[in-house]
C-alpha cells in the first residue's frame, strides 16, 4: 500500500509562503517604480536643461514608472478571489492558523480580523487607483502626467506602506520574520543609468 501526501502546490503552508513571497515581490516592484518616478521628477525639476533637451522622453519615462507603480498597487489590493492579493493572503492565514509558528490559532484569527479592518478602511482611497488601472489596461489613457491621475503620489506611498505593514504582520506571525521590502536607489542599476544621463 502506497501512502500519498499532499503536493506542495496544495498544502496550506506552501501556499501561504508562496503568497508572502509573491506579494513581497509585487510590493518591491511597485515601490521601486513609484520611487523612480518621483525621484526622476524631482531631479528634473532641478535640471531644466535636461528637461528642455528631452522633455517628451522624460515625461513618458516618469509616466511609465508611475503607471507601473499604480498597476502593482492595484494588484496588491485587488478584491477578486481568483487573484494573488493581500485579501487572499488574509484568507489563507485565516484558513491555516495552526501553521503559524509564533502565534496560537486564536491570535492568528485576531490578527487577520485586525488586518481586514485596516484593509476595509483603505477601500475609499483605492477607487482612484482602480480607475487608473482600468484606464491603463483599456488603453483609455488620456492623462499626460502623474498629476492628472487624480491619485496623489503621497496617497500611493501611504498605500504601499499600509500594504507592507499588512504583509509584514502576517509574515512575522507566520515565521517570526518579516520580508525584506525596501528598495535602495544606491543599488539600482536603472537609477544609476538615469543619474548618468542627467549628468
Amino acid at each position: 500500500m502506497t501512502q500519498t501526501t499532499a503536493s506542495p502546490i496544495t498544502r496550506g503552508e506552501d501556499k501561504l509562503q508562496r503568497l508572502i513571497d509573491r506579494l513581497g515581490i509585487e510590493l518591491c516592484f511597485g515601490q521601486r517604480h513609484l520611487l523612480l518616478s518621483t525621484r526622476l521628477a524631482d531631479d528634473l525639476d532641478k535640471k531644466p536643461d535636461a528637461w528642455a533637451l528631452a522633455s517628451h522622453f522624460w515625461l513618458l519615462t516618469i509616466k511609465s514608472h508611475g503607471d507601473a507603480a499604480v498597476l502593482a498597487l492595484a494588484r496588491l489590493f485587488e478584491t477578486r478571489k481568483d487573484t494573488v492579493n493581500l485579501h487572499a493572503l488574509l484568507d489563507c492565514a485565516d484558513k491555516t492558523p495552526g501553521l503559524f509558528t509564533t502565534c496560537a490559532p486564536c491570535e492568528v484569527r485576531q490578527l487577520v480580523e485586525k488586518q481586514r479592518r485596516i484593509m476595509a478602511e483603505l477601500t475609499p482611497r483605492l477607487g482612484p487607483i482602480m480607475d487608473r488601472r482600468n484606464k491603463v489596461l483599456a488603453h483609455l489613457d488620456a492623462a499626460s502626467s502623474p498629476s492628472d491621475w487624480k491619485v496623489g503620489l503621497g496617497d500611493l506611498s501611504s498605500l504601499y506602506e499600509r500594504g507592507r505593514d499588512v504583509l509584514n504582520t502576517v509574515s512575522t506571525a507566520y515565521k517570526g520574520e518579516g520580508a525584506m521590502l525596501y528598495w535602495s536607489p544606491e543599488r539600482d542599476q536603472l537609477w544609476s543609468d538615469y543619474r548618468s544621463i542627467l549628468g
